[in-house]
């Protein structure tokens, strides 16, 4: 069995090749640079971006293994959540391209494609387990009982974790995207230089989360304390945004220590937050995988994976064209629909 990922759900166009035994057999990734200038995603040029790429990335991923269309198992491709404009573009070339070659369409819940990442470090990886997503868009806690079985923990109660580092970034003028220009302005900070100190979002007893508060406490230190410079600056909204993150995550995984967890989203490539966790389930004496950095931003064998997955739990699409969902909460996901 080998599948065909398409991801545009964003500002990436990306295409893979997967079997069924998770191995990646050809990849394209093209980042769309051209964001940078206004600190965050137009979603206009995105999916013009998607228009002119997408086409000539598949022909290549498909020379790359030396495969022709009629090999292929399905055709997975992400339909939501997203920018509307740019999973059109996904899902109409999907279409296209199905009924071209007769391969089957298979739909791909993008955070679902997240959470099922892990399986590219350990093959081995069964439910239940807890997953943290965070990313740009999501910042969510689940239980994973079984495939399509997922029980929200916590989730943001305003911002995603991942806006919330792109909006410091940009409040400090680091660049775009936040997380890595926040991560690594807070490197060059020397060991002992003070810092100054921001709030810890503490939601309990539930287990959501929360940034916004913290995005308006930077605003205002910064505005009143000059004598920082944007490295120390970033250096405290990293720490204070990990440590809001990882306060729900903690009492959880305390409560349920027996349950491995994983992490997936762009933020997941954070090195203080995979630090962190990896203490903590040395402590729990418990497992912890953490998606490979290179996949935790969007990309297509996460997507090509999930296909992989719905197949193998006897997945029959009958979407013909395929429906894009730009908000599409993955509790809304069942064992039903496979």
């Amino acid at each position: 069995m080998i599948v065909l990922g398409i991801e545009t759900s964003c500002d990436e166009t990306a295409v893979a090749l997967v079997d069924d035994s998770y191995n990646i057999l050809a990849q394209r990734l093209t980042r769309q640079i051209e964001h940078e200038r206004w600190g965050g995603v137009v979603p206009e040029t995105a999916s013009r971006a998607h228009l002119e790429l997408l086409d000539t990335a598949i022909r290549y991923v498909l020379l790359d293994a030396s495969l022709i269309p009629a090999q292929l198992s399905g055709i997975a491709v992400t339909t939501g959540p997203g920018l509307a404009g740019a999973l059109w573009v996904g899902a109409a070339f999907a279409d296209g391209f199905s009924l071209a070659s007769g391969v089957p369409i298979i739909p791909v819940h993008h955070l679902e494609a997240h959470l099922w990442s892990a399986l590219f470090v350990d093959k081995t990886i069964a439910t239940p387990f807890l997953a943290l997503l965070v990313s740009g868009g999501h910042t969510l806690l689940i239980r994973v009982n079984a495939y399509r079985n997922y029980e929200i923990i916590g989730t943001t109660r305003d911002d995603a974790a991942g806006e919330a580092f792109d909006k410091a970034a940009r409040l400090l003028e680091l660049g775009f995207p936040g997380g890595p220009a926040i991560a690594n302005a807070a490197h060059r900070v020397k060991k002992n230089q003070r810092l100054p100190k921001l709030p810890i979002a503490d939601l309990s007893p539930s287990f959501d989360f929360s940034f916004s508060g913290l995005k308006s406490a930077l605003k205002r230190a910064v505005d009143g304390h000059p004598e920082f410079s944007p490295e120390a600056w970033a250096a405290s909204f990293e720490t204070a945004a990990i440590e809001s993150l990882l306060k729900p995550v903690m009492r959880y995984w305390q409560a349920n220590p027996k349950l491995p967890l994983i992490i997936g989203g762009g933020v997941a490539a954070n090195q203080l937050l995979r630090k962190r966790l990896t203490e903590t389930a040395e402590k729990l004496k418990t497992r912890f995988f953490a998606t490979p950095i290179e996949y935790c931003t969007d990309n297509g064998a996460m997507i090509a994976l999930a296909g992989v997955l719905s197949l193998e739990h006897g997945f029959q699409n009958s979407e013909q064209p395929v429906t894009i969902h730009p908000r599409f909460p993955i509790s809304q996901l069942t064992a039903h629909d496979s």
